[in-house]
This record gives C-alpha cells, sequence and structure tokens, in this order.
C-alpha cells in the first residue's frame, strides 16, 4: 500500500500533474484563491500561473491519501460509480467527462439527504464551469458545457425540495466561476417559480442562459475583471463588452437559442435605460433577461471579495427595494424579494 507523501515546495518548482494542498502549508493565504477546492490535482497551464501568482509556497503530495481512497470508495458504492468530479479533465473527453445525466441521476436518485445531494450538485457544476474558464474557450468545450447543464438542469426541475435547498445557500467568495454557478442555481429556481412551468424545453434553456450568462468574461483580461476598485474609462468600455462577446462565443459553438441570447446579452440591462451594452428600456428589457439580473445583482452584493465582506441576504435585498426599483419591473421584484425572504440563507 503506498504511504501518503506530502512536501512542502516553492511554487517556481510546480508542474501539470502535481496534486497541491493548499489548505496545508502556513506560509501563504491558502483561503484566497479563486479555486473550488484547497485540494486537486493541476491539469492546466493556467492554474500552475495562478498559483505561482499568488502562493511562494504550496504542498504537493505525491500519493492520493489512503483516506481519500476510502473516502471515493464509499461514494462509489452509495452513488454506483466512481465520481469522476475530482479527477482531472483531459480536453479530449470534456463531453465525455462532463456529462452529468448518469451521474447526477444516480446521485439525486439515492438516499443521501437533500444537504448532500446539493453539495454534490454544486460541486459538479462548479467544476464544470470553472474547468471551461480555466483554459482558453473552444467550440469544443462551450458545446459540451451546454450539454452538460441541460443534463444537470433536467435532474433537477422535478426536485423541489433540492432546488430549496440549492436557493438557500449563498456562496462565500465571488469568482467568475462560483458568481455563474450561485447566478444559475438561483435564477433557475426563480424563474421556475415566477414562470409557473415545468416545461423542460424551456427551462434547459433558460438554464444554460443563467449559468453561462458571464461566459463573454473569459475574453476580458483578468485584471479587468479582479481589479478592486473603480474601473477606468477604457476598463470600463471593456467590460461592457463582454455581454455581446459571450453571445457570439455561443454563437460561433452553435450553442446559442433565443432565450440563451436573451440572457446572456440583457444580463446587465436595467427598465429604465441606465444598464448596457445597448441602454434597453421598459418592455425591450425580456423578463428572462431581468430574472437574471436580479439573480446577479443578489449575489454580487452577498458574496465576499478580496476588498469587502458580503452583505446579509436581508441588507441586499434591502439595497435592491429602495435603490434599483426602478431597474426591474414592480411585480417580479416583489417576488424576487419576497422568494428570498422565504428561505434562510445558509454560507457556504
Amino acid at each position: 500500500m503506498m504511504k501518503n507523501i506530502n512536501m512542502e515546495m516553492t511554487v517556481d518548482k510546480i508542474k501539470i500533474g502535481d496534486y497541491v494542498r493548499l489548505g496545508e502549508s502556513q506560509k501563504n493565504n491558502w483561503q484566497a484563491h479563486p479555486f473550488s477546492k484547497n485540494n486537486f490535482q493541476l491539469s492546466t497551464k493556467e492554474q500552475v500561473e495562478v498559483i505561482k501568482k499568488l502562493f511562494n509556497t504550496v504542498v504537493i503530495d505525491s500519493h492520493k491519501s489512503t483516506e481519500r481512497q476510502k473516502e471515493s470508495q464509499q461514494r462509489v458504492n452509495l452513488i454506483g460509480k466512481q465520481d469522476e468530479i475530482s479527477q482531472p479533465l483531459v480536453q479530449s473527453e470534456w463531453e465525455q467527462i462532463n456529462s452529468p445525466t448518469e451521474k447526477l441521476s444516480r446521485a439525486l436518485n439515492c438516499t443521501l439527504p437533500v444537504s448532500e445531494k446539493a453539495e454534490f450538485v454544486i460541486e459538479h457544476s462548479t467544476e464544470l464551469i470553472s474547468q471551461l474558464f480555466s483554459a482558453q474557450l473552444t467550440n469544443d468545450s462551450v458545446q459540451g458545457t451546454v450539454t452538460a447543464l441541460k443534463g444537470m438542469v433536467g435532474n433537477l426541475i422535478s426536485d423541489p425540495e433540492l432546488s430549496d435547498e440549492l436557493l438557500r445557500i449563498t456562496s462565500h467568495d465571488y469568482y467568475t466561476y462560483t458568481h455563474s454557478v450561485s447566478v444559475g442555481f438561483k435564477a433557475m429556481v426563480f424563474a421556475k417559480h415566477c414562470l409557473g412551468t415545468m416545461d423542460q424545453t424551456l427551462l434547459k434553456e433558460l438554464g444554460v442562459g443563467f449559468f453561462l450568462h458571464d461566459v463573454g468574461k473569459a475574453g476580458v483580461d483578468p485584471a479587468i475583471l479582479n481589479k478592486p476598485g473603480k474601473l477606468n474609462a477604457d476598463e470600463w468600455d471593456i467590460m461592457q463588452r463582454h455581454p455581446a462577446l459571450g453571445v457570439k462565443q455561443l454563437k460561433q459553438a452553435n450553442s446559442l437559442s433565443d432565450e440563451i441570447e436573451i440572457i446572456v446579452v440583457q444580463h446587465h440591462e436595467k427598465l429604465d435605460g441606465s444598464g448596457y451594452p445597448y441602454g434597453l428600456k421598459g418592455k425591450e428589457f425580456h423578463l428572462f433577461g431581468q430574472i437574471c439580473a436580479l439573480a446577479d445583482i443578489y449575489d454580487a452584493l452577498t458574496a465576499k471579495r478580496s476588498y469587502k465582506d458580503g452583505m446579509s441576504s436581508f441588507n441586499a435585498l434591502l439595497i435592491m427595494k429602495q435603490k434599483m426599483a426602478h431597474h426591474f419591473d414592480a411585480k417580479l421584484l416583489s417576488n424576487f424579494i419576497k422568494l428570498f425572504c422565504e428561505v434562510p440563507i445558509t454560507n457556504k
């Protein structure tokens, strides 16, 4: 049996294939990182470069520990299939690995408590979106992600208890991929609530749009995305291009429906015409775009960033009611506030 061998080393020595344990070095602020996990195998150059920028040293695990193997086997026995979420992704196997239909169906239909099912879904979706944003977008990666998201949404539509559990969870951080996941779940649940429909075709298209509303940010300089403070005029001009850029990327990948286009291009518009990129007014601002915009703003207010703490759910909803009422349809905003007031929020 192989022993668990941990070595602390400087970041200039790390390489793709290393299994890093970011939480075990005392020489860096391991909590402030954009990865979905503290322990994972490096699979892209981008991951290596991010670690080199953020840390001085990391702990490398030359073999996965016995305990991790036991946990993995327990999950295999429970779900009925090896958990592929924690495995390094290979670009050529994108669609096969990320297709969630079978493994999510097994997980959601087993006897796990709803809180554990929610954690499974969040883990999978976060890994899915983070992988999309961590490498250069290709038509294959976009198409594979869209297929995976439709499968996931299809599995969630008919489970109101799980939907409520996902609605309760507020992400503790704000990176493009964690924000996309959080907005995706919140907007999807709200859409099902306010539209009053179980039309799987429609809800799958909406779900893809909600989860990929910020896909255009993959083409924006990370220094602009993560700037702690006000953007200058040139930076703001670049930032305002990301909705149209997202539509372009999805269209190139032959993954753009009318519903998805509305959401991606309109999620920063406002009813009074003060939004971007097109300054839409009144009825020009579609219901689907408003649903995503509400979830987007709520998550931005409640999530913690490097330069600010996240607001409480109550304070965020209060600000939306007092200062943003002219940005949205009055009844829609009221229903959004009511929905979030009805569920206790859990910070993750």
